[in-house]
């Protein structure tokens, strides 16, 4: 499994919001789930703006999220809570909402 560092910070957050105990959990998580942590790029930036420029509902997080699924040719499924996020069209990646 791969994941945006975007969506690394955004569950560390959750984890210090609730006790900072938690942080050590998804330090876990992420270092037993997770081959490998991807960065955003300037190009990654590039699409997410673009993105985001087509979708007004779509946040930043989430459209940096989507373009760097998008632009990792590993990447072939994105998995997300967001319904907002499952309706993006465009990627070249399938795009599954979890229930």
């Amino acid at each position: 499994m791969l994941a945006s560092v975007v969506s690394f910070a955004e569950v560390l957050t959750g984890a210090h919001r609730l006790h900072h105990d938690e942080e050590a959990l998804v330090r876990g998580f992420f270092a037993d789930l997770v081959a490998e942590v991807l960065p955003v790029e300037v190009a990654t930036a590039e699409r997410a703006a673009e993105l985001r420029s087509a979708s007004r509902s779509l946040r930043m997080p989430d459209a940096l999220i989507a373009a760097t699924a998008d632009a990792h040719p590993d990447v072939d499924l994105l998995l997300t809570g967001d319904s907002g996020l499952a309706s993006l069209r465009g990627l070249g990646c399938r795009v599954r909402l979890l229930h």
